[in-house]
This record gives C-alpha cells, sequence and structure tokens, in this order.
C-alpha cells in the first residue's frame, strides 16, 4: 500500500520442481463392514522436501487403481495444513461405483471437478472416471504462503469393505517463490530489489 523503490522490481521469482514416489501399496480398507462410509485407516506416503524458499502453487498427482469412486479418500497435508481433494461419500448418499483407473492430477486451475466427472462417469455408465487433470473439492491454495520445505503427506482412504484398490505412485509438483536467498530478482547484483 506505500510507493517504494520495490514497486520498480521484477515480479517474484519462482521455480517449478516435482517430486514422485513410487507406491504399489493396496489401499486399506475399513476394519468393519458396518463403517462404511467412514474413514478408519489410511495409506499415509511422504515425500520430504529440502529445499529453500515460500510455497507459492501445488500441483497433485496420484495414479490409483480402485473398484469403487466414492469410495476413495484423497488429502494432502504439509505444515498443519490438510486438504482434502476427494472427499469419501457418506453412506447416505448414492455410492458412485464407477472405476478410477489412471493417473488424476488436481489443479486448482483445471475447470472440472472430480466429482463432475465422476458422477457424469456414473450417470451415462461410461465404466471408469477418464483420467485427467481436475479440480479437487478442496484448494490446494491452501499451501500457499507455507515454507516448501518439510514433509509433504498423501492419505489415501477407503471408506467402504469389498470394492477394493491400489495406489501405484504419486507426484507433487511445487511451485516455490524466492528459491535464491540471496539474489531474488536473478540479476546477478545485490541491491534494493533483494530485500523486498
Amino acid at each position: 500500500g506505500f510507493g517504494d523503490a520495490c514497486d520498480n522490481c521484477p515480479n517474484t521469482p519462482s521455480e517449478s520442481l516435482t517430486f514422485a514416489q513410487n507406491v504399489f501399496a493396496p489401499i486399506p480398507e475399513p476394519e468393519l463392514l458396518s463403517t462404511c462410509g467412514t474413514v478408519t485407516t489410511s495409506l499415509l506416503r511422504t515425500i520430504p522436501v529440502n529445499y529453500p524458499g515460500t510455497t507459492f502453487g501445488v500441483r497433485l498427482s496420484v495414479n490409483l487403481q480402485h473398484q469403487t469412486y466414492s469410495d476413495v479418500d484423497i488429502k494432502l497435508a504439509h505444515a498443519g495444513t490438510v486438504v482434502t481433494l476427494n472427499p469419501v461419500s457418506s453412506t447416505s448418499q448414492i455410492r458412485n461405483t464407477s472405476d478410477l483407473n489412471g493417473i488424476y492430477r488436481f489443479d486448482d486451475a483445471a475447470g472440472v471437478p472430480l466429482e463432475s466427472s465422476a458422477n457424469e462417469c456414473f450417470i451415462f455408465e461410461c465404466g471408469v472416471v477418464p483420467p485427467g487433470t481436475y479440480h479437487g473439492s478442496g484448494l490446494l491454495g491452501a499451501f500457499a504462503g507455507t515454507p516448501a520445505s518439510g514433509d509433504w503427506t498423501l492419505i489415501v482412504s477407503d471408506g467402504c469393505r469389498i470394492n477394493t484398490g491400489t495406489l501405484n505412485s504419486w507426484s507433487l509438483e511445487l511451485i516455490v517463490a524466492n528459491p535464491d536467498q540471496f539474489d531474488y530478482d536473478y540479476d546477478g547484483v545485490g541491491d534494493v530489489c533483494d530485500n523486498c
């Protein structure tokens, strides 16, 4: 809100970093059949990031297979923030029996929510929710402003017994602002812009 020397500096630089992890593990089911619609146990996988800077943007990809879309709960946790990208459906809702099979990428900029695509698939009996890039139920923008460094944890759960699934792999793309703590505007010269 104040005119100063920083107003004449270039935009804060950012760098895109991608981390990936193979998993090939079953998504654990609830212990009791009667707990359908409630998450009782989860598959957690963590990617530790050791990189200076502040999180500016996040994209998440999960490569998974499951026989019932509405049973799958997907969350991402970091720095005390947890974002639910696909919530498990409660027993009071009609269960969407479309399959998940492929790579599903969550990006706040995507135009179509995964839930909408899954519902359309269920109505038109397409069988498998098309893999692709989708908007999650929660916003990954909730991580903006957090330090990039630290543990990023994917939490995948199955909310109902019988139908099963597997998490094959996942990847995390971070857009990190100010990756160079000594020369923020990348001009090779220490100046007033480095302190903005």
